[in-house]
């Protein structure tokens, strides 16, 4: 028991991608700078696991099989509108412009391309669980039109 109330004083992390890789380096990185990690291999995974487990933040891929990140995005918003979203996505500028185009128009607070830098993305981390606003500076990342929102 106390090692669930230990573990759940920490800022819990959702990262949903379906490419092991990302997920593991990710979870190594959150882990290291103190936070409480839970992975989903896709979109599916990811939406179940925000219902069963009370998140802080979700970082999600744009492009995964069986529902896309902005799908999961609108699913994740239907249920908590509240919770912040980054939104990342690699692949060809084009592709990966519009997808994070689109991630913000469905709800997502904050976008970082891959491949992203550590200290990048530990700064967009930070500033959504500070609940400090404006987009951290010198990393390609956008930011959600929160008018009339928190």
């Amino acid at each position: 028991m106390a090692e669930t109330l230990i573990r759940r004083a920490l800022p819990r992390i959702l990262v949903i991608d379906d490419d092991e890789g990302v997920r593991a380096t990710l979870e190594i990185m959150l882990q290291e700078a103190g936070l409480d990690v839970l992975m989903a291999r896709d979109g599916n995974q990811g939406l179940d696991l925000f219902l069963a487990n009370p998140v802080d933040l979700v970082i999600t891929d744009m492009q995964m099989p069986l529902k896309s990140g902005t799908q999961t995005i609108s699913e994740i918003r239907r249920k908590d509108p509240r919770v912040p979203i980054i939104a990342m996505s690699g692949g060809s500028l084009t592709a990966k412009g519009d997808l994070l185009t689109a991630a913000c128009k469905n709800g997502a607070d904050r976008i970082i391309e891959k491949p992203f830098d550590y200290d990048d993305l530990s700064a967009l981390v930070r500033d959504l669980l500070s609940g400090r606003t404006g987009a951290s500076g010198g990393v390609a990342v956008g930011e959600r039109n929160t008018a009339g929102g928190r």
